[in-house]
């Protein structure tokens, strides 16, 4: 259900701190990438790249989820090995933007390697 590296928004909910809350609880929304839950967790949770330079990362107890959407799932980064006579380079494509370890590249940010990977 939770699959790492889809981004998600959960919607949580727990025990309010506050005497006079109107329902006895607070809800929350955690928005981020998911991320494989550390191994010291030792309860049913799902951990949350959240971005935020305080906290992170969030980890979530599932009964604590009250609301699940998914966003998207992140596509991962591709690599190809590209043989150039007697040199092999790499050619790596992240979120559409193409790179290439070839010297060429690194100088102008462009090469004949990469020019298959580039979309129009």
């Amino acid at each position: 259900m939770y699959k790492v590296g889809s981004l998600v928004k959960l919607t949580v909910r727990h025990r309010s701190n506050y005497l006079f809350s109107k329902t006895g609880y607070d809800e929350f929304l955690i928005e981020g990438t998911v991320v494989k839950t550390p191994s010291w967790v030792e309860y049913d949770a799902v951990a949350v790249n959240t971005g935020n330079k305080d906290f992170p990362l969030s980890i979530v107890a599932l009964d604590k989820i009250v609301g699940f959407t998914p966003s998207r799932h992140i596509k991962e980064v591709e690599t190809h090995q590209i043989v150039s006579g007697a040199n092999t380079y790499t050619v790596t494509v992240d979120s559409g933007k193409v790179s290439c370890s070839c010297v060429g590249f690194q100088f102008r940010r462009y090469c004949k390697h990469s020019d298959p990977f580039k979309k129009v």
